[in-house]
């Protein structure tokens, strides 16, 4: 109040059409107390019959518009010793008191009725224009220039004003929220939403605006913060108003007798004696559409309110509820919403009539409803593409948090992990997860295995930064079984971490892999007996450690199947260049740990944005008339296949390298949108850097069953060389060692004296033990293929050798099979 101007400054003049205004009158006016209807001395005269003028002493002033154009009221600026004072400027009638006489002109008083949104007549105009509502019209008038596309509009008075406005002009309109980075901006946005809540937007957007590099009190009229750290401020704005919070909107019928007042929810009601009265039900609430599930079970309302603590907050309340008032009541009360008239507000949400239907889902990732739109929906409720689905509550809520702008992560990491291959790969791979389930491919786990300290806690923290902070982001091998079914649900379609195999059992490890391959849970029942909905997914997931899942399973003697390796496909987290899982350092950096640990520091600091980004972008695609874009991707993906496997590879090797082509793609694809920060064919060729790696650490390109076949031999030779097979003795005639004691013997070794190789000699019933569950004639031609095994003739595998006087048929084994 002390910033209002003084008697003499007030009464100075202010144009032709500008009468004086007197202390006591910018008082009334500034705080806006009074009814204006209820003042007989103001008549106000909309739409004036001139444009108003701005005051000599006044620093700004916003005139605001009728649907037509025309000028319906004016605010105006004064600032005084760094402080401003912002009064209501209208056209009408007016006189000291009821004696005096009518002056009519442009007075310090604020219209009678509702308030008129700011640029009322381009809302009016520009039908199909989205709307950008901001804080206040000087960051509207600079919210324009950033974003012509937007009508830009403001409310009269600030946060206080959003109840006093008429909101009717956005009803069926597409609304983005932008509130000043403050908690006072926060609580004229929630205003703002309160008041949409019956005007039934198309959509409502809340601008995501915290960010601990922004200045409190930063809006769109100031230049951008030089600790933002902006290369390109067009590019930058256009990711900032994409990174919205939707608000659910929907029309509803309320049953008669309800009534809000004062952000109270009542019900009026006559008593015996004739009068109406009005009791409190609640709290105010909004009725933001009703859901079930694609079965049409489940039915419930969604509704939002403000809780305890201050936040708009929209939760799904089952319909059964509404037959058990206490439990409704507690529910609701759990929830942050107070309950005055349990039974009361139970009878008044069963006799809603809401038009909006949402389709629930239980788990993340791509949906399509029966019109074949497809929607893109994480727990965080954000959604893409189709707007007909909702996401249910989820337990863990730390999912898919979003820190930072999407330039901040590819100026920080993503510019310098396109050349080094482990970095790059994963990266496409966490990407990939996303292209799955549009190309009907199946998900797969990729194992960066290597010594300690190497940075493979760096290949998980950037991959889990395309998504959500890394910390939350990343899981560990050590989770129960219900708790990673869980966990893969909710991370369905994108990308699981899963931090050091060495933690688990040989058992877990063999389960888990097998499990997040399958994409499929265990089947369980409910304590009625009822089975429970077995949980599903569909995404690709990126593991590290110090060994190998067949290292692992062999510590608990058991071993991997040729299927089971496939699924978690080994990589090599060394590059063999000394730096570990990096391939070069870039510029500007001491040495590789200086590197790793920016790269570590700056995906705790920006994340969430870029899977988000890719997301979007495919939705798009999805949902649009280019059905030739996901073929398209295929052909590509066989191309790069042809390209990289070699002449001679088995089927597995084909459809091993199908997976890494996948990552490749949407390592290239993302990059062409803008999306990563490397360059382009930088992912392609860590891609096929990483398949070679692979192909050289499975020992070629082989099928894993040939390999797998060789391995069982050589290992049960390398373990058991002189414990199950008896020495003989001699150069020709051989004779069993009788000083050695043999436990369990399956054949004999022979050490030739004079070159000093040696052969195993294996008996044929014996054989089956070498080769670790495969079928022993298959092996047993892989090995004489290869030169391992000596054979009778072309028809015989086995060979007739002679122990003494007498001859057996044994199946005799090279020393080269260990070299």
């Amino acid at each position: 109040m002390n910033n209002l101007p003084s008697r003499d400054e007030a009464s100075k003049s202010l144009g032709s059409n500008v009468i004086s205004m007197t202390k006591t009158e910018a008082v009334k006016a500034y705080e806006e107390k009074i009814e204006q209807a209820n003042d007989p001395n103001w008549q106000p005269i909309i739409p004036a019959p001139c444009e108003p003028v701005k005051p000599d002493n006044a620093s700004m002033m916003w005139v605001y518009r009728d649907v037509a154009g025309k000028p319906a009221t004016a605010r105006v600026r004064f600032e005084k010793d760094g402080k401003k004072d912002v009064l209501p400027f209208t056209y009408g009638c007016k006189r000291q008191d009821q004696e005096s006489e009518w002056i009519e002109s442009w007075h310090y008083k604020a219209p009678k009725g509702k308030a008129l949104l700011y640029r009322l007549d381009q809302i009016v105009s520009r039908a199909t224009d989205p709307i950008l509502l901001v804080e206040g019209e000087k960051t509207a008038d600079a919210a324009s220039k950033i974003y012509p596309d937007y009508v830009v509009t403001t409310t009269q008075g600030g946060s206080n004003a959003a109840q006093k406005t008429d909101w009717t002009a956005l009803k069926g309109r597409d609304v983005v929220l932008w509130g000043d980075n403050d908690e006072a901006g926060q609580h004229y946005i929630q205003e703002v939403i309160n008041a949409l809540g019956s005007v039934f937007c198309a959509s409502i957007g809340v601008v995501l605006t915290k960010d601990v590099r922004i200045p409190k009190k930063w809006d769109l009229a100031d230049a951008l913060p030089t600790s933002l750290n902006v290369q390109d401020e067009r590019a930058f704005y256009d990711e900032w108003i994409q990174k919205k919070r939707e608000i659910l909107t929907a029309k509803v019928k309320m049953p008669s007798g309800v009534s809000v007042n004062e952000n109270k929810l009542f019900l009026s009601y006559e008593t015996k004696d004739g009068d109406v009265k009005k009791k409190i039900l609640s709290d105010l609430l909004f009725i933001k559409g009703r859901v079930a599930d694609q079965w049409d079970n489940g039915h419930g309302l969604i509704i939002g309110f403000k809780s305890h603590s201050g936040q708009f907050k929209d939760v799904v309340l089952p319909l059964a509820l509404l037959a058990d008032p206490k439990l409704f009541k507690r529910y609701l009360l759990d929830a942050g919403f107070v309950v005055n008239d349990a039974d009361g507000l139970a009878n008044c949400l069963n006799e809603i009539k809401v038009d909006r239907l949402y389709r629930t889902i239980d788990q993340t990732g791509w949906n399509e409803n029966k019109d074949h739109q497809w929607a893109f929906v994480l727990p965080t409720k954000e959604r893409w593409g189709c707007k007909d689905f909702y996401s249910r509550e989820y337990t863990d809520n730390r999912l898919f948090a979003r820190n930072g702008f999407m330039s901040d992560w590819q100026r920080e990491i993503g510019q310098y992990i396109g050349l080094n291959s482990r970095l790059c790969f994963a990266c496409c791979v966490g990407l990939a997860g996303l292209l799955l389930n549009p190309l009907g491919k199946q998900g797969t786990g990729f194992h960066f295995v290597g010594s300690s300290s190497i940075g493979k806690t760096t290949i998980a923290n950037i991959v889990a930064s395309l998504y959500g902070k890394p910390k939350d982001q990343i899981k560990s091998w050590k989770t129960t079984a219900n708790g990673l079914e869980q966990i893969a649900s909710d991370l369905s379609h994108t990308a699981l971490i899963l931090d050091e195999i060495s933690e688990v059992t040989s058992d877990v490890a063999f389960d888990t892999s097998y499990m997040l391959a399958n994409g499929s849970g265990k089947q369980r029942a409910m304590p009625t007996g009822d089975a429970r909905p077995v949980k599903k997914w569909l995404l690709n997931f990126i593991s590290t450690g110090e060994i190998t899942l067949k290292a692992k399973l062999a510590e608990g003697k058991r071993k991997a199947n040729a299927g089971q390796e496939a699924r978690l496909i080994n990589i090599p987290a060394d590059c063999g260049q000394g730096l570990g899982v990096l391939d070069v350092v870039p510029n500007g950096f001491k040495d590789a740990k200086a590197f790793i640990d920016h790269l570590n520091h700056e995906a705790s600091c920006f994340y969430g944005e870029v899977g988000r980004a890719f997301i979007s972008f495919l939705a798009d695609k999805l949902n649009s008339d280019d059905r030739g874009y996901f073929p398209y991707l295929k052909d590509r993906i066989k191309n790069l296949v042809q390209e990289w496997i070699p002449e001679s590879a088995d089927t597995q090797i084909v459809r091993v390298a199908e997976k890494f082509a996948l990552a490749a793609i949407a390592g290239e694809e993302a990059t062409e949108q803008g999306l990563t920060g490397w360059e382009a064919a930088q992912a392609t060729q860590s891609c096929k850097t990483c398949f070679e790696a692979w192909l050289d650490h499975r020992g070629g390109a082989e099928n894993e069953e040939v390999i797998q076949a060789i391995d069982n031999v050589r290992e049960y030779i390398q373990t058991h060389g002189e414990s199950r097979f008896s020495l003989l003795m001699g150069s020709n005639a051989f004779e069993e060692d009788i000083t050695s004691k043999t436990a369990n013997r399956v054949g004999y070794r022979k050490q030739d004296l004079t070159t000093k190789e040696v052969e195993y000699w294996v008996f044929p019933n014996k054989w089956k033990e070498l080769c670790g569950g495969l079928d022993g004639a298959f092996v047993a031609r892989i090995l004489s293929e290869r030169g391992y095994l000596l054979r009778e003739n072309e028809k015989r595998l086995q060979k007739r050798m002679r122990i003494g006087k007498n001859q057996y048929r044994m199946y005799v084994l090279t020393n080269k099979l260990l070299e």
